[in-house]
């Protein structure tokens, strides 16, 4: 394949991503600079590199590198000798997401706890969408560890 059609390739792949990760809660710029990191030639870049790729402005690339950084997606580093500072991304830490998926989990389950004692005037059949949701939370709160575990199981057999 050749250079221009690997770049177009490579784009549209960022597209992908951005459509998928802005489904899941995130901005699409991150999800560009996400899809874009995966499959770049370089894996570490700089915002200047970024803005070039994606054809975005720094100010929406710090946004979205911010963001990738705090979801744990993405790292920050520095080269000895540069002012600028490198991004590149974090394929591994997906236990870290998920736990802190969990964490989300916990704290919605927890939530509808709440509402359930203080809905004591919107209802019976309010109060039982309300426990139906809260029980879908409680049992992913469960079941989460479980995958975890049984993943964790599974790849250390390979």
């Amino acid at each position: 394949m050749e250079e221009q059609d690997r770049k177009i390739k490579r784009r549209e792949f960022a597209e992908k991503c951005a459509l998928i990760l802005e489904s899941q809660g995130l901005s699409r710029m991150a999800g560009r600079v996400y899809g874009w990191l995966l499959v770049a030639d370089t894996k570490e870049q700089t915002l200047n590199d970024l803005g070039a790729a994606l054809q975005a402005s720094k100010s929406s690339l710090s946004v979205a590198t911010r963001t990738l950084i705090q979801y744990g997606m993405l790292e920050r580093m520095s080269k000895p000798g540069q002012r600028r500072d490198y991004f590149r991304v974090r394929v591994k830490p997906f236990a870290e997401i998920f736990n802190r998926r969990l964490e989300q989990v916990t704290q919605m389950r927890t939530l509808f706890d709440r509402a359930i004692e203080l809905s004591d005037d919107n209802g019976e059949d309010f109060k039982q969408d309300l426990q139906d949701v809260r029980d879908r939370y409680a049992f992913l709160e469960d079941e989460i560890p479980k995958l975890i575990e049984r993943w964790e199981v599974q790849a250390s057999r390979t």
